[in-house]
């Protein structure tokens, strides 16, 4: 039950943490989640895993989770970034750097 719950919830627990982390919105936006045991698995769509590491979002999420739900997890992220999102943010980042020369 508390497992659905989660998965169900996900994006309105990262909306809620990029209240107060605005940047984790960026990498965790339409990610998605595997829960295994006590582990949950991210599924990160955005090359952004070093960071959140670094920054121990993990353990942001896991207090929050725990906070709510009562139930002790461990976060592990995963990055699948396809060649079609690098392409479009590369594109992005061009036109972004001749409209800031012009």
């Amino acid at each position: 039950m508390c497992l659905e719950k989660i998965a169900k919830e996900w994006q309105s627990i990262v909306k809620y943490i990029s209240y107060k982390h605005p940047i984790a919105r960026a990498f965790l936006n339409n990610s998605e989640i595997q829960i295994v045991n006590n582990n949950i698995k991210v599924t990160l769509f955005l090359n952004g895993k070093e960071f959140l590491e670094s920054n121990k979002f993990n353990e942001v999420f896991a207090g929050l989770i725990y906070n709510i739900y009562g139930k002790k997890y461990t976060m592990t992220y995963e990055e699948k970034v396809s060649e079609n999102t690098v392409t479009q943010y590369k594109e992005r980042l061009e036109r972004l750097r001749k409209r800031s020369n012009t």
